[in-house]
C-alpha cells in the first residue's frame, strides 16, 4: 500500500508503482500505469481538493490472471452524476473516467469504500506468441 497527499509525492514513488503494473506485454503495462496516473491524479484533485492533510491510498495486488489496482482518497466520494461526466469529453472534468476505462479490462467506484478499482488481464498466451493469420 502507498500513502501520499501531492502530485510531488507520487512521482517520487511512480518508477516503483510502474514496476509493480508490468504485465507480459508492454503496451498493456503503459495502458495501466496511464490509468493509476488518472486514477490519482483524480483523487488527489477532484476527491481530496488539493487538500494536503489528505491522502490518497493506493494497492496494487497481483493475480495469476490479472492485476487489480485500488485508488481510495479521504474526500467525499464521486458525485452522483459521475457516470454522465464522461459523455462530455469537450467538458472541463470527466475525461479521467473515460481514459481510465479505456485504458482497463474492468473499473467500478465502490460508494461505501470511495474506492475506484481497476483491473487489468494478464494476457501471457496473447502477449507471449505472435501468430499472424494468413
Amino acid at each position: 500500500m502507498y500513502c501520499f497527499s501531492t502530485l510531488t509525492q507520487f512521482a517520487d514513488l511512480r518508477e516503483v508503482v510502474r514496476a509493480r503494473l508490468q504485465l507480459p506485454s508492454e503496451a498493456d503495462s503503459e495502458l495501466l500505469f496511464v490509468a493509476v496516473n488518472e486514477a490519482v491524479n483524480n483523487a488527489l484533485i477532484h476527491g481530496n481538493q488539493e487538500d494536503y492533510n489528505k491522502k490518497v491510498h493506493l494497492a496494487i495486488q497481483r493475480f495469476p490472471r490479472e492485476i487489480r489496482v485500488t485508488v481510495r482518497d479521504e474526500g467525499e466520494g464521486m458525485p452522483a452524476d459521475a457516470e454522465n461526466l464522461r459523455d462530455n469529453p469537450l467538458g472541463d472534468h470527466g475525461r479521467g473516467m473515460q481514459i481510465i476505462r479505456s485504458c482497463v479490462d474492468n473499473c467500478w467506484f465502490d460508494p461505501y469504500s470511495r474506492e475506484l478499482i481497476m483491473v487489468k488481464q494478464r494476457n501471457e498466451l496473447t502477449a507471449s506468441c505472435n501468430v499472424t493469420a494468413s
